[in-house]
């Protein structure tokens, strides 16, 4: 799927007196935006481009299996250029029961996709083991849980080394 039209790709909402333009709706997620060519457009902050893309390298190394359009948006109190929104849902979502009550113990491997920068990747990766040094030091889990906790820490060192490689 080609760039697709501006009109296409922007939404306006406007939520107490501050714009918000989230991300088009299509399956293709975030990289959906990135396709609009946004940032080339002068709609959205550098600075909001680099975060955004630091976001979903972060949800990746996480396990949010569930990161969509829904997940990104970018506001505004003045107009163009946007800046990202506050992060919200980000989970790893790749441990959510499953309908018997399940959890599973695996996450899918993690794609890497070339519209992040290697810089992203590699600061997503540091603040994925900080988050899983959290999620080890916290002892409200159940002894369910372990196996995730285990898959998650799996997970990261597979991807630091195909992080490692990107030079």
């Amino acid at each position: 799927m080609g760039p697709r039209p501006l009109s296409r790709c922007r939404r306006r909402i406007r939520a107490g007196g501050l714009g918000q333009v989230p991300a088009s709706r299509p399956p293709a997620g975030y990289f959906e935006w990135a396709r609009c060519r946004w940032r080339d457009l002068l709609l959205i902050r550098a600075e909001a481009a680099r975060q955004a893309a630091l976001l979903w390298a972060f949800g990746t190394l996480i396990g949010n299996t569930d990161l969509h359009n829904g997940n990104l948006s970018f506001v505004t109190d003045h107009g163009r250029p946007y800046e990202l929104a506050p992060a919200y849902d980000m989970t790893p979502m790749g441990f959510a029961p499953r309908s018997g009550g399940g959890l599973p113990d695996a996450l899918p491997a993690a794609s890497l996709h070339a519209a992040v920068a290697n810089e992203s990747w590699r600061d997503a990766a540091q603040l994925a083991g900080e988050f899983l040094a959290r999620v080890r030091a916290e002892r409200r889990f159940s002894r369910r849980f372990a196996p995730c906790i285990a898959a998650l820490k799996n997970h990261l060192l597979v991807a630091g080394e195909k992080i490692q490689r990107l030079g």
